[in-house]
């Protein structure tokens, strides 16, 4: 089985709690990082391995369209992969899913969806 290494960025940490926990009930995804600040995820996670990241609309420095965009440039000048990119939204909107489409951003989940839906997206994501 193959184990893929999961980034949280996301300013609430009660809501990483939560991603957490329905992150670690599978047994083939492992979280590796959490940061609610988009300025230090954009220094660090290229250091490390990831295959996906969640990223919260609602992040410290910048919000998640933005930092996705950040993190992209700053693997591809690092000659890197870029991972699997998925945006959690308080809410969505055309305008939201086209400027995520457009940072490379693989699927925008919402407060309203289910737990399952967060993890059906990072598997499509992944695939």
């Amino acid at each position: 089985m193959t184990l893929y290494r999961v980034a949280i960025l996301d300013g609430d940490p009660l809501i990483i709690a939560g991603k957490r926990l329905l992150i670690d009930s599978q047994p083939d995804l492992l979280i590796v990082y959490e940061q609610a600040n988009a300025l230090t995820a954009i220094e660090e996670l290229p250091e490390l391995l990831i295959d996906v990241i969640l990223i919260d609309q609602r992040l410290r420095g910048l919000d998640g369209v933005a930092a996705a965009k950040r993190l992209a440039a700053t693997y591809v000048a690092t000659e890197q992969k870029v991972p699997a990119m998925i945006l959690s939204a308080p809410y969505g909107s055309a305008e939201l899913e086209q400027a995520a489409t457009e940072a490379g951003i693989a699927a925008v989940v919402t407060i309203e969806s289910e737990p399952a839906s967060l993890l059906a997206a990072i598997r499509a994501a992944l695939n």
